[in-house]
């Protein structure tokens, strides 16, 4: 199966790192135009494809779709640079969920929604709940600090 995670932006870059690492086969597209330097690198090293979606055409078979929340495409604007393809679709919520499953269920989870202000309000929280070591998946990425 091929997965495409869609926003490099916010957080897609590690999540597409992560799925590779699991030996899952990753196309990365950039919604937003944003990726630069180090990012970019990192994607290369784990062999993570960066397409355009009229590049679907050259897939065959599943295509989970790892999509933000926020997204400004409708999936059927997707679908039709290949209606063949058979796909699935999955908030980077649900694909952070899954990845986490392997470290178990002691992470505190907290989701910020809203226009403004969500970075600052999670990097608030975490600072409240340091001692229990909360993930963060914002603007700035995935962030866990593995020694407190």
């Amino acid at each position: 199966m091929n997965n495409l995670v869609i926003d490099l932006t916010h957080g897609g870059v590690k999540i597409a790192i992560s799925l590779a690492k699991k030996g899952k086969n990753v196309l990365a597209f950039d919604l937003y135009d944003t990726l630069k330097g180090i990012d970019a690198k990192m994607l290369q090293v784990y062999d993570v494809e960066l397409i355009q979606l009229k590049d679907l055409i050259n897939f065959k078979g599943d295509m989970n779709v790892i999509y933000p929340i926020h997204m400004p495409l409708s999936f059927e604007e997707i679908k039709e640079n290949n209606p063949d393809l058979n796909y699935t679709f999955q908030t980077h919520h649900e694909c952070i969920r899954d990845l986490l499953n392997d470290w178990g269920d002691d992470i505190p989870k907290i989701e910020v929604t809203g226009v403004k202000g969500k970075t600052t309000s999670v990097f608030m929280l975490k600072e409240i709940l340091i001692d229990e070591n909360p993930l963060i998946l914002s603007s700035l990425g995935a962030i866990l600090y593995e020694d407190k």
